[in-house]
């Protein structure tokens, strides 16, 4: 078994509802997966945050993949991902103003 290779750490928040950011831009060398490991959490207070993670390609022909996730803490997988430019956009699909931080990892 191949360790994760560390491609970004990342940051966010807060973002209120049906706000969004786009992590920087990093390049996946080959086919295969790419793990998020997040930690989401209400920016004020208690609460549940619902965000969505997507997968951004650079490529113009190329389609996203997505995944709805409101666990606190969670790795997430985008499996057999080809070669390219990628970016990850978080974004809040719930009420709750969130915050989180995580890495992205091949």
């Amino acid at each position: 078994m191949t360790p994760f290779a560390l491609l970004q750490n990342y940051s966010f928040g807060p973002l209120s509802s049906n706000d969004y950011t786009t992590k920087d831009w990093f390049n996946h060398y080959s086919y295969g997966n790419i793990t998020i490991k997040l930690a989401q959490y209400p920016s004020y207070g208690s609460g549940t945050v619902a965000l969505e993670y997507t997968l951004l390609a650079a490529e113009e022909n190329s389609i996203p993949i997505a995944g709805n996730y409101s666990s606190a803490t969670k790795t997430i997988t985008f499996s057999g991902v080809q070669g390219g430019t990628y970016a990850l956009k978080i974004k809040n699909i719930g009420v709750t103003t969130a915050s989180g931080y995580g890495s992205i990892n091949d």
